[in-house]
């Protein structure tokens, strides 16, 4: 009887909960295995002379990718159509729908480099000096002196919903990911036959 007793009221040990920077992490992973989804962007620096550009996107694994808004682009493997006044123009290159992906996926995919991170419920924030060297990182020339950065992301069902990004400084920017449609997003396809021009 004491047994049954002593079992029935051991206190219950503490369950381990991942830190911070490695539940960003995992959300972000979580989001790169989803076979589909799609990404609305906005991004205030990305025009040709540094006006605001808006994009959605469609993913679909492995290697299909749809842009639309400020470019219109549609990446299947290794072949990329690119809409113009009249139609659409067809090239190959190694790598093209991953590098589409890489491209749209820029802001999310720092947030898996992150050395360290915060939480207030759902939002998760990186430190500005933190946030800054991830834009370096990027390799695009508008952030080699990022200063005054905010980076931050909301994590809902343990997947990346969204991202947010501020730059102050001389060169202010911003740019803000929404990640919607997982698992239900239209299927990428190639355009009609007869829209596509030679290469």
């Amino acid at each position: 009887m004491g047994a049954v007793w002593m079992r029935r009221f051991e206190p219950t040990r503490s369950q381990s909960h991942p830190s911070p920077v490695t539940a960003l992490h995992d959300a972000v992973d979580a989001l790169r295995a989803e076979s589909r989804y799609s990404l609305m962007m906005t991004d205030s620096g990305a025009g040709p002379d540094g006006s605001a550009e808006t994009y959605r996107v469609v993913i679909q694994k492995p290697d299909r990718i749809s842009i639309t808004g400020g470019l219109n682009v549609i990446a299947i493997g290794s072949t990329g159509y690119f809409r113009g006044a009249s139609g659409w123009t067809m090239v190959r290159h190694a790598g093209e729908s991953a590098n589409s992906m890489n491209a749209m996926l820029v802001y999310v995919d720092i947030l898996r480099r992150a050395a360290s991170a915060t939480r207030d419920g759902d939002t998760y924030n990186v430190a500005p000096a933190e946030a800054a060297r991830l834009l370096v990182t990027t390799g695009l020339p508008r952030f080699r002196d990022a200063d005054d950065v905010a980076l931050s992301a909301t994590v809902a069902g343990g997947i990346v919903t969204a991202v947010s990004l501020h730059v102050g400084g001389s060169a202010p920017s911003s740019a803000t990911t929404t990640v919607d449609e997982i698992g239900r997003s239209p299927a990428v396809q190639a355009p009609p036959q007869g829209r596509i021009l030679a290469g």
